[in-house]
């Protein structure tokens, strides 16, 4: 282990960052981030080396147990693996029998079959990425596809980026209520803090480390506002180590026949977005706002079993300058782990209903998710931007990961799902993605095994959906199998 830190200190920069979907690198860094060996902010993907690096630096490993000793020899190996300054290629990919309507973190799949490959190059200021894939499209969009391609630049510590690169803002693990992975990445601009260093003023000192991502992409032509724009914020902070508290905007503005000058955005900017404050009417409205609050409150006990208790609350709406018409969702999970073997348990509930939570009579279904100008609605390429599930729905998800080692994983979940609770739906082009104008209750279940055999990562698995849905003209459900198959050079 003392060989694999002063190996891991001759990297003068780390980067540029983590994307979401690796579940079992997500779960050895959260391991050291409630053990406190980690302490940059962890909860938005993609999620930044050079904060990880240093933290891992000034790690002590004989204060650790031999489960986290592991879980640092693995985010050492990462770290190694992803930053030097060579051309790395990525190849992987994926069968399954359906196109797939739900994903999570660890899978963003989203079709039949897909196969794609990463070329990565970085050097001290700069780094890039051509990912080129070829998918069996279930939307009719081009096969071909440049999704996760980007071109980034670090200056001082902030990176700027073009690309379209996947996102994942929040502590979740199965749905997010914002910004998931759900849907394709839309292209973008992005301007985020390398390192998440701390403020040096002793009147903003006690915010700790604190993370700031911002950007602006574009939404598809094929929409009822073509071309409308996609905005988002957040800003993630430990004021204390435990304790991880994160602060999301999003927005739909602009596009054709919308205003989209600087006032427009400045307007959307302070909240002076809703018909009847300002001067402010359906010609000059400046678009359609999510936004707020999540958390991830965590530790360890009995010495290195680790815990979670984490949770999100969106607003679709806005009141005296804060978010109204919540959804949310909560969650717990614990990592147990040895020497050779570790444990990640959770379990995750989320309800997309507009004040869903307060009970009957409280509820605004047909709400989240959905504008009377954007009407295509807070849904890119046919998918939810955030909940998988889109609005009306409650998941409640119950999963375990068991990894053997450092090359093999075995996993499953179960699910429950409602979805569009109410029967109902706003008119097209808005409404439900996956259950329209009706109320559609499943289980979902899924096992899958993964090993590693250098430079290959296979993964077999098996699903099952208990009822039937049409996705994008399709009938989906029963069991079905899937197979995976990634190199890395």
């Amino acid at each position: 282990m003392g060989t694999l830190l002063m190996l891991s200190s001759h990297f003068c920069v780390a980067g540029p960052w983590i994307s979401p979907g690796d579940e079992t690198l997500r779960h050895h860094i959260q391991v050291l981030a409630d053990a406190g060996v980690i302490r940059v902010p962890v909860t938005t993907w993609p999620l930044m080396w050079s904060g990880i690096k240093q933290d891992l630096e000034n790690a002590d490993m004989f204060e650790l147990s031999h489960g986290q000793q592991l879980s640092l020899s693995y985010v050492l190996f990462a770290l190694r693996r992803d930053t030097n300054d060579e051309v790395r290629l990525t190849w992987r990919g994926d069968i399954r029998q359906d196109a797939r309507p739900f994903t999570d973190f660890a899978d963003s799949q989203r079709d039949k079959a897909e196969t794609n490959l990463d070329a990565d190059w970085m050097s001290k200021h700069f780094a890039a990425r051509l990912s080129v894939s070829y998918t069996d499209d279930a939307n009719d969009d081009p096969n071909a596809k440049l999704d996760g391609s980007y071109l980034s630049t670090i200056l001082g510590n902030w990176a700027f980026t073009a690309g379209s690169t996947e996102r994942w803002w929040g502590p979740s693990w199965q749905n997010n209520l914002i910004l998931g992975t759900n849907a394709r990445p839309a292209p973008s601009l992005t301007l985020q803090r390398n390192h998440s260093a701390a403020f040096e003023s002793p009147w903003l000192s006690w915010i700790g480390p604190w993370h700031l991502e911002t950007f602006m992409g574009r939404l598809e032509n094929d929409r009822e506002v073509s071309h409308a724009l996609l905005w988002g914020l957040r800003i993630t902070f430990r004021p204390i180590q435990p304790l991880e508290i994160g602060l999301t905007r999003t927005a739909q503005w602009g596009g054709e026949g919308r205003p989209q000058g600087f006032s427009t955005f400045t307007d959307l900017l302070l909240g002076r977005d809703n018909r009847g404050d300002d001067d402010i009417d359906q010609t000059n409205e400046p678009g359609n706002q999510l936004g707020g609050i999540d958390w991830r409150l965590s530790g360890t006990f009995f010495g290195d079993t680790g815990f979670g208790f984490y949770g999100q609350w969106i607003g679709e709406d806005e009141s005296n300058a804060l978010p109204s018409r919540f959804s949310m969702l909560m969650g717990l999970d614990a990592s147990l782990v040895s020497e050779s073997i570790h444990h990640r348990f959770y379990i995750e509930f989320s309800d997309t209903t507009a004040e869903g939570f307060k009970g009957s009579g409280s509820d605004r279904p047909n709400y989240t998710y959905e504008h009377g100008i954007y009407q295509s609605g807070y849904r890119y390429r046919n998918r939810s931007i955030a909940s998988a599930t889109d609005n009306d729905s409650r998941m409640l998800t119950l999963a375990h990961d068991l990894l053997i080692g450092d090359d093999q994983q075995i996993s499953w979940s179960l699910t429950k799902v409602e979805l569009n609770r109410d029967g109902t739906d706003t008119n097209a082009p808005g409404g439900h993605t996956l259950s329209r104008n009706i109320r559609t209750d499943l289980w979902l279940a899924d096992a899958r095994y993964s090993i590693l055999i250098n430079p290959w990562q296979i993964s077999l698995g098996i699903d099952y959906q208990s009822e039937d849905l049409t996705y994008a003209k399709e009938s989906i459900g029963g069991a079905g199998a899937y197979f995976a198959w990634e190199a890395r050079w």
